[in-house]
């Protein structure tokens, strides 16, 4: 039985893997790795180092940070996977985690703040803001109370981040993210409907 339960979870291969490179790449992870590949916008804009945005992406400063981190990567990934397929799902989410740092760089850029940003946060933002939508959109019309919950705890997890932030959240890249993973959905949703229809012509 645990073999079977295990072939079964091939189909959600992405998320596992996004969460199994950042769980490897924390413990991996020390002061120097996190200043090296950590996202600041002096070090992008200035010195050309724009790989940063996208490897913050995968680093985490402690247990905590990770934990929930991976905890919604789990609750929204695998559901968002299954519903879009592999690669839609992996393209929005390292779309939406570049553009939450970009967001981040330009943010802290504009206050003269020289932060180093780390975290997959701003990639979660965005799958969480594609899940949103396609919920909202694609199962407005039969919403029961299922639905609404699970709406109700996306924007929660949203929302904590902003109210709770003290000053070391970086909502820069929570708000870019999430506003560039609605986008991708619009995007995902035309590009769709465009295929659809022409398989229905071709037949």
């Amino acid at each position: 039985k645990f073999i079977w339960f295990v072939l079964c979870q091939f189909k959600y291969w992405i998320t596992f893997a996004l969460v199994a490179a950042n769980v490897a790449l924390f413990f991996m992870s020390n002061d120097d790795i996190l200043y090296r590949f950590g996202n600041e916008y002096n070090m992008v804009f200035h010195d050309g180092e724009y790989y940063r945005l996208f490897t913050s992406m995968f680093l985490h400063l402690d247990n905590e940070h990770l934990t929930s981190n991976m905890f919604i990567l789990l609750l929204v990934g695998l559901d968002l996977e299954k519903r879009i397929g592999h690669l839609w799902y992996l393209t929005g989410y390292l779309v939406s985690g570049l553009i939450a740092s970009l967001s981040s760089c330009l943010y802290h850029f504009c206050m003269k703040e020289n932060a180093i940003c780390i975290g997959a946060s701003g990639a979660i933002y965005g799958i969480i803001g594609l899940m949103v939508l396609l919920l909202f959109v694609e199962e407005r019309k039969e919403a029961g109370i299922t639905l609404w919950i699970r709406l109700g705890l996306f924007l929660a997890y949203m929302f904590y981040g902003v109210f709770t932030s003290a000053g070391i959240i970086d909502n820069a890249a929570h708000i870019g993210g999430f506003l560039s993973g609605t986008l991708f959905a619009v995007c995902y949703r035309r590009i769709s409907r465009r295929r659809k229809r022409k398989m229905i012509q071709s037949q």
